[in-house]
């Protein structure tokens, strides 16, 4: 992982989806836009790697919100209760989260610029850009 000089340029994202090509498209779209990214089959996969890794290693959780055993809705529930400073993005082709869902949310389909440009909205510059 480099230095922790080096560390401070790395941006990590978590990329949950239980539709396989769905999650490698975002993956990929991310990693080609100059994110770190971290993969998740579904919401307790990543409430497992968040246990593991923790907020120091994610900055960012980007999830589909209609997956089986744990939603992204759940999912963001408990990212934000556990790791306050790590934000959830939401997606989803089925319609908008609840009113009452704070966060960002970013509807299916989307281009590879539509999330980088949403990741940057939130502050989530890609490594090896500086401001």
């Amino acid at each position: 992982m480099g230095t922790p000089a080096d560390r401070l340029s790395e941006r990590v994202v978590l990329v949950v989806d239980d539709e396989e090509p769905v999650r490698r498209y975002l993956a990929r779209s991310l990693a080609e836009g100059g994110y770190r990214v971290v993969e998740a089959h579904d919401g307790q996969e990543a409430l497992a790697l968040l246990m593991t890794l923790g907020a120091t290693v994610i900055d960012l959780v980007v999830s589909d919100i209609t997956m089986p055993r744990v939603s992204g809705l759940e999912l963001a529930a408990v990212v934000e209760a556990r790791w306050p400073t790590v934000p959830v993005l939401l997606v989803s082709g089925q319609g908008a989260p609840p009113e009452d869902y704070p966060g960002p949310f970013l509807l299916k389909p989307f281009t590879p610029d539509a999330i980088i440009d949403k990741l940057t909205l939130l502050g989530l510059v890609p490594n090896g850009v500086s401001v």
